[in-house]
């Protein structure tokens, strides 16, 4: 019978040896995870600077000192934290000292590393009381100094974004796929009179009437739903002043190329679009002008061999405004038969032109397609670079045709009144 006693407890205590052996396996797994992983672990005794009584090995890696320095008092943790940063952290320890409370998370601070560079540590610390009097402080510590520097490269990024966006004339603002204000510009501000605090966050119909607002919502729908660009003409009242606007709303995709944002930037073409309907009055008026007056004008460009003629010059040479290209040879079929080598040689004229910096004027009869033969002067112009190279050639054209029939007939006359006298 004390035998199978025995036997029993030697089981047992095999049992339980397997069973201590394997649990001591695991922890000493554990534990070389915990000491290869982020993690810093240490244990701060309640007195002046936080003298380490415990931290472990992986603690080389984040401070430049070893466990050792820490524990044989070489180094107090407080030394270690930079200096605007120690009041912080010591007002979190204090605060939490004084609450009923075992843990407490201070944020993020700065540590000066052996190397002498700065890191940036997220701090998880636990209290340690013995009859409510705090003896020691557990920390669990984690190195966020890449994260931080990403964040920080972000915050100057938008702030030169941002930058970049208030100091341009065109309005800018981002919105979200559900309507809301991301970001607005400093010109959208100063234009719609609001505040960007008052604006982020809100949607068209929390800002503007609703008709605008639909409107708005509408072309920001089809932008998500197409994944297209719009662009469109917008015209705002401004100061009691009536602006136009070239729109474009876009989409914005993030960096797994999910649609994210709907991005609006309009351009204020106000001045041009005065400038457009000044010149296209200017040209009504000369258009009047050269029709009265029967003189056209041209322009020629060397380098691209292209023309552009006024509609009464058109109309001088018999055609239809626009109706044939503005060339060369459309102009010299009509020339006169008996007069066109003279208008080739007088390109030799226009050559001492170029050369001499001085306008040349020519006179030619034009035989036109309905079978009329018409009297022009032409006087040429020449346009120099800075390099002296010719890069545009311009003239008038005038109908002197009465004026040559009139010296014809004078001429005529002349000979007549010569011929009875000779009699």
């Amino acid at each position: 019978m004390l035998n199978i006693y025995s036997n029993l407890n030697k089981s047992q205590l095999l049992d339980e040896l397997n069973k201590l052996q394997t649990e001591n396996l695991q922890l000493r797994q554990s534990n070389e995870l915990l000491l290869q992983g982020p993690v810093i672990i240490f244990k701060w005794s309640n007195k002046p600077g936080w003298p380490v009584e415990f931290v472990t090995p992986n603690v080389i890696n984040t401070f430049g000192y070893s466990a050792d320095e820490f524990i044989n008092g070489n180094i107090l943790y407080s030394d270690l934290i930079v200096k605007s940063d120690l009041q912080q952290v010591k007002a979190e320890v204090q605060d939490a000292s004084m609450d009923v409370v075992d843990k407490f998370d201070h944020k993020p601070y700065r540590i000066q590393h052996r190397g002498g560079t700065e890191r940036w540590l997220r701090d998880h610390t636990v209290i340690l009381r013995n009859d409510n009097k705090i003896t020691h402080y557990y920390g669990y510590i984690f190195d966020i100094s890449e994260e931080i520097n990403v964040e920080n490269k972000l915050k100057v990024n938008k702030i030169l974004a941002q930058s970049i966006l208030d100091n341009t004339n065109t309005l800018v603002s981002v919105k979200s796929l559900d309507g809301k204000y991301l970001q607005i510009n400093r010109r959208f501000e100063e234009f719609f009179n609001v505040q960007r605090n008052d604006v982020i966050g809100q949607t068209d119909h929390d800002l503007f009437p609703q008709k605008e607002a639909d409107s708005y919502r509408t072309s920001d729908l089809k932008v998500q739903a197409e994944r297209c660009k719009l662009v469109y003409q917008d015209t705002f009242t401004h100061d009691g002043e009536l602006k136009s606007y070239t729109s474009e709303k876009f989409p914005l995709y993030d960096l797994n190329n999910k649609l994210f944002a709907i991005c609006y930037v309009a351009i204020d073409i106000t001045r041009i679009r005065k400038a457009e309907d000044a010149l296209r009055f200017s040209e009504s008026i000369l258009n009047e002008t050269q029709a009265v007056t029967h003189i056209g004008n041209w322009s020629h460009n060397p380098a691209t061999g292209k023309s552009v003629w006024s509609e009464e010059l058109y109309r001088l040479l018999g055609y239809q405004p626009h109706s044939v290209e503005a060339s060369y040879d459309n102009f010299i079929k009509l020339v006169h038969p008996d007069d066109r080598n003279f208008v080739h040689n007088s390109e030799m004229e226009l050559h001492k032109a170029l050369d001499n910096k001085k306008p040349c004027h020519i006179e030619f009869r034009l035989l036109r397609e309905d079978g009329e033969i018409r009297y022009l002067e032409e006087r040429v112009n020449v346009r120099f670079d800075e390099n002296n190279k010719p890069v545009q050639l311009f003239g008038t054209t005038l109908d002197i045709s009465e004026r040559k029939c009139a010296e014809i007939a004078l001429l005529k006359a002349h000979d007549e009144l010569k011929l009875k006298l000779d009699a």
